[in-house]
């Protein structure tokens, strides 16, 4: 996978942020809102450099910077000390939800870099990789519900009323990003599931094991037909359809050529095998106690076996040129399925 798809939900207030003296509990709220936009702004620009960054060194930065922003905001949030008026119910939801958030950032990212470290050894790992993302993202705002209660509760004490305007920009921005990293991964499983049994495939034909030649390539088969029902079920992202389409050209390819694909490399395996127990049986005997039957079978399969290599090498040439062919287009599709769609400012 060539880009951790980490993403964090949009946790914004809908009130302004002027006034930072409390003369009235409105400006309490609006002291803490301030606060909280300054953190909505610097994820944002975590999700737009996994976005359209390349370099792990930068997004770690705007981590980071993250972690920094949410240091910032609960030392001032602390540093209230009375709260409103003495009361300090509706500030400590708020600092707990800020610790709670840093350390989702820092404990639970290095956990979704461990995952990743082990993601590719197995489709297991994989998904539990990409839950795990997920679950952060649920955590997170679950956690933001209760400060949203709590300040539902603050605002009733002390009769403001909350109104909640539209979407605001940066909250959009927050928002579609979480969609589209959602929107990827979920394609991303479906891809990954049938490239990873390709690899499990090569391995069995490099060891020249029949039984796990036919079982991973029968696999292979269902997972790309498998694959394909669940894309029929998939909806165009904003009428772009462009990473389900290369998604499906992967699989269809799976679908198409790897029966007949297993089958070639099946033959072509039992006859190097019988090949080499001729040879060996051969070898093991004087010429004077080799039959004239078993002369003449080697010397046949001699005669062939240079051609049989030569198309069994261009018959593995050409599938993996094509596989990696349409898994570079998927993941350029991807890359460019992102800088679409996720703002750049």
């Amino acid at each position: 996978m060539k880009k951790v798809l980490l993403f964090i939900s949009c946790l914004l207030f809908s009130w302004a942020f002027t006034a930072q003296n409390f003369k009235s509990p409105v400006e309490y709220l609006e002291f803490i809102g301030a606060e909280q936009t300054a953190i909505s702004k610097s994820m944002w620009n975590y999700n737009k450099s996994v976005a359209h960054t390349k370099s792990a060194k930068r997004v770690d930065a705007t981590r980071n910077q993250l972690v920094k922003t949410i240091e910032t905001a609960t030392k001032k949030i602390q540093g209230l000390q009375n709260g409103y008026d003495g009361d300090k119910d509706y500030q400590e939801k708020v600092i707990e939800f800020l610790n709670i958030s840093k350390n989702m950032i820092n404990n639970d990212y290095e956990n979704i870099i461990d995952l990743k470290e082990v993601a590719e050894q197995s489709y297991d790992y994989m998904e539990a990789y990409i839950k795990m993302q997920e679950l952060i993202n649920q955590k997170s705002e679950e956690e933001f519900e209760k400060v949203k209660v709590a300040q539902q509760t603050f605002a009733d004490k002390y009769n403001i009323i909350l109104t909640e305007g539209g979407e605001d920009d940066l909250s959009k921005k927050l928002r579609i990003s979480n969609e589209i990293f959602t929107y990827q991964n979920q394609l991303y499983l479906i891809f990954f599931k049938t490239n990873y049994t390709y690899g499990l495939l090569n391995e069995s034909i490099g060891s020249n094991d029949l039984t796990a030649i036919q079982q991973n390539g029968n696999t292979l088969h269902f997972y790309a037909k498998e694959g394909i029902e669940k894309l029929n079920l998939i909806e165009a992202y904003n009428k772009d359809n462009s990473l389900i389409n290369a998604t499906k050209t992967t699989l269809e390819y799976y679908d198409k050529n790897t029966l007949k694909y297993v089958t070639e490399i099946v033959d072509f395996t039992d006859y190097m095998i019988q090949f080499e127990d001729i040879k060996n049986a051969l070898d093991r005997k004087s010429p004077k106690d080799r039959t004239k039957e078993e002369v003449d079978r080697y010397n046949a399969m001699v005669k062939d076996i240079n051609k049989k290599i030569k198309d069994n090498n261009m018959l593995n040439n050409k599938f993996l040129q094509d596989v990696n062919q349409i898994n570079q287009r998927w993941h350029t599709t991807s890359e460019t399925f992102a800088s679409k769609h996720i703002p750049k400012s």
